[in-house]
């Protein structure tokens, strides 16, 4: 418990450090059109890196647990030059297209290969945090991503103001500090596991892989299409989203962090012992307490949001409008949190029986509700419809879920892993 708590507040820090580099951004750009147009630069970049950051540790630390040092090394090795050759390519490929092709996501060929470079170095720093959490070192990690996003907001805040390939600079330096510390002693590393710790075929490990890796790649499109509704309506619309997604997404990201911490290994536990009442108590009272926490908090910074968003915001280049805009958009896109919360926790058991396709079902259905909400209620609520959307495609989400937990548990054999 006390390593969870620990865990917990470093995350809480890094999730302040992140908002801390967006609101150095806001305090120097305001929703000027020129960082709208680096955001949008940032599309690709930021969805490979979430894509890899999101499956790296699916592919290697499993790989990693009962391995010794050279088997380290040579994986280490081998992933590191798959990133570094596709680094490369990105950035040659970038280089070449930046010439011809007269696209949004190349308004500026310069930005746009800084940008794949810190895909690069943030790709390298998530190889060595596989290393780190196979042998269950997370402080570093962590601490190692504060550092680097606090490091880039302290850079927004001297230079942001100086252009967007000097933004990309920051990105760049930001992630050298990251890999710079997580990669410090990383050959103190040791994996260890008993004489008879089984392993498994590559075959079987991709089998079972695959879902979580069509899932990783699925996650990120939800956000891009928003982005793309946004900044289709209205100029200044993706930093409207951006700094109004921030009131949430704190919250979101501590919690995901505490849910998927526990809840993953208490069901796997529970399930590991056959202890179907208990499963079930847990089910039902974890998604209760959930809810109620995600529905508080919500209605909390519904009620704040007029006093937070400006006492957070408004200062520099963003203006007491561009305050009224984001406290709107936030004030519907908050109710995404109850069903995130109850979400979140019922995928964990749904993982510990290793039905992973279920969740690839559900976020593919997701990517295509989210365009429709987003089409519909753009419409009517202009961007705050496109906020309200997540919060709709959530509540899906969730539904879909308890029905198949519900028709899981009435089976003959509930516990039985897939």
């Amino acid at each position: 418990m006390k390593k969870l708590w620990k865990l917990t507040l470093l995350t809480g820090f890094i999730n302040l450090g992140l908002v801390a580099r967006d609101l150095a951004l806001a305090y120097r750009l305001g929703t000027s059109v020129e960082l709208n147009e680096f955001l949008l630069c940032t599309i690709l970049p930021i969805f490979a890196i979430t894509f890899l950051t999101a499956n790296l540790p699916i592919l290697l630390v499993p790989r990693l647990i009962g391995v010794n040092a050279t088997v380290m090394s040579r994986y280490l090795r081998m992933f590191s030059l798959f990133t570094l050759l596709a680094t490369i390519v990105l950035i040659l490929l970038t280089s070449v297209l930046g010439q011809f092709v007269e696209a949004w996501w190349f308004m500026n060929t310069s930005t746009q290969m800084l940008l794949w470079a810190y895909f690069g170095i943030s790709t390298f720093a998530a190889i060595f945090r596989c290393l780190h959490n196979a042998s269950e070192s997370y402080v570093q990690p962590l601490i190692a991503n504060l550092l680097g996003s606090t490091f880039t907001a302290l850079m927004f805040w001297n230079f942001a103001a100086e252009g967007k390939t000097l933004l990309a600079i920051t990105y760049v330096a930001g992630a050298l500090v990251e890999l710079c510390f997580v990669s410090w002693g990383y050959r103190r590393v040791v994996v260890t596991a008993p004489a008879d710790y089984p392993t498994s075929s590559w075959k079987t490990r991709f089998t079972e892989a695959l879902p979580l890796l069509i899932t990783g790649l699925l996650i990120p499109i939800g956000p891009m299409v928003d982005q793309i509704f946004a900044g289709s309506l209205d100029p200044k619309g993706l930093s409207f989203l951006l700094y109004a997604g921030k009131f949430w997404g704190l919250a979101m990201g501590t919690m995901g962090t505490v849910i998927g911490t526990v809840a993953l290994t208490e069901f796997s536990k529970e399930v590991a012992n056959n202890s179907s009442e208990k499963i079930d108590r847990m089910l039902k009272r974890g998604s209760a307490m959930l809810f109620a926490i995600g529905l508080v908090s919500s209605a909390l910074i519904w009620m704040l949001s007029p006093i937070l968003v400006p006492l957070v915001l408004e200062r520099g280049e963003f203006t007491s409008a561009d305050s009224a805009a984001v406290t709107e958009i936030v004030r519907f896109g908050i109710w995404i949190l109850p069903p995130y919360f109850v979400a979140y926790y019922l995928k964990r058991y749904l993982m510990a029986l290793r039905i992973n396709k279920i969740i690839t079902i559900i976020y593919g259905s997701n990517i295509i509700l989210n365009a429709v909400a987003d089409l519909i209620l753009s419409r009517h609520f202009g961007i705050a419809g496109i906020a309200l959307s997540s919060a709709v495609v959530q509540t899906w989400s969730v539904l879909w879920i308890i029905y198949a937990i519900n028709k899981l548990r009435r089976s003959p054999t509930p516990n039985v892993l897939a």
